[in-house]
C-alpha cells in the first residue's frame, strides 16, 4: 500500500514537471519575410543544380535555409555589439552546416562545403 502511494506521488511529480522542461527549450523566434523566402528558393535552385539535389532534398534544404535566414535576420536586428553579432552568426553558420549534413549525401555535403568556402 505504501509503495503504491510512493509510485503515485512520483507519477504526479513527473506529470507536473515534464511540460515545463519540454517548453523550456531555447527556441529563438524569427520572422520570415517574402524576400527571405524568395532568397531561399533562389539559393536552393542554384545549389540544386550544382549538388544534384533530389526533389525531397530540395524541399528540406529550402526549409532549412528559410529557418536559418530567419535566425540570421533576427541576430542582425538585435541591439548588441558587432562582435557579439559575429559570434552568434558564426554559431548559426556552424549549426546550419551541421543540419545540412543531415539532408545531403557525403559527396553533396563535400561539394556544399567547397561552395561555401569559395564564396
Amino acid at each position: 500500500m505504501k509503495m503504491k502511494r510512493i509510485v503515485f506521488v512520483l507519477c504526479i511529480i513527473c506529470l507536473m514537471f515534464v511540460p515545463r522542461v519540454a517548453s523550456a527549450q531555447d527556441l529563438v523566434q524569427y520572422s520570415v519575410s517574402d524576400s527571405l523566402e524568395n532568397l531561399a528558393k533562389n539559393r536552393t535552385a542554384e545549389l540544386s543544380q550544382h549538388l544534384g539535389l533530389t526533389a525531397k532534398q530540395a524541399l528540406l534544404f529550402e526549409d532549412k535555409l528559410i529557418e536559418f535566414y530567419g535566425y540570421e535576420n533576427t541576430v542582425n536586428n538585435l541591439d548588441i555589439s558587432m562582435e557579439q553579432k559575429k559570434k552568434k552568426l558564426g554559431v548559426l553558420a556552424i549549426r546550419k552546416a551541421e543540419e545540412m549534413r543531415d539532408i545531403l549525401t557525403d559527396i553533396q555535403y563535400d561539394l556544399y562545403l567547397e561552395m561555401l568556402s569559395s564564396e
